[in-house]
C-alpha cells in the first residue's frame, strides 16, 4: 500500500510540476519571440527607411547621370 501511495503522490508531483514549467516556458518564449520582432523589426525599418535627405540625395544623383548624358549629345 505504502508504494502504490508513493507512486501516486510521485505521479501527480510530476505532473503539477511539469505543468508549471510548461506555462512558465511558454512564457519565456512569447517574451523572447517579442523583443526579437521589436529588435528585428526596429533594424529593418533603420536600414531600409529612406530619409527625405537621402531621397533627395538619389534622386540628384540620378538627375545628374542623365544630365552628363544629355551633354554628351
Amino acid at each position: 500500500m505504502r508504494y502504490v501511495l508513493c507512486i501516486l503522490f510521485g505521479g501527480l508531483f510530476v505532473y503539477f510540476t511539469l505543468d508549471v514549467s510548461k506555462q512558465q516556458l511558454h512564457e519565456v518564449w512569447q517574451v523572447a519571440y517579442q523583443k526579437g520582432y521589436d529588435d528585428g523589426s526596429t533594424v529593418s525599418r533603420a536600414e531600409f527607411y529612406w530619409s527625405e535627405e537621402r531621397l533627395r540625395a538619389e534622386c540628384m544623383l540620378l538627375h545628374f547621370n542623365e544630365d552628363v548624358k544629355r551633354k554628351g549629345r
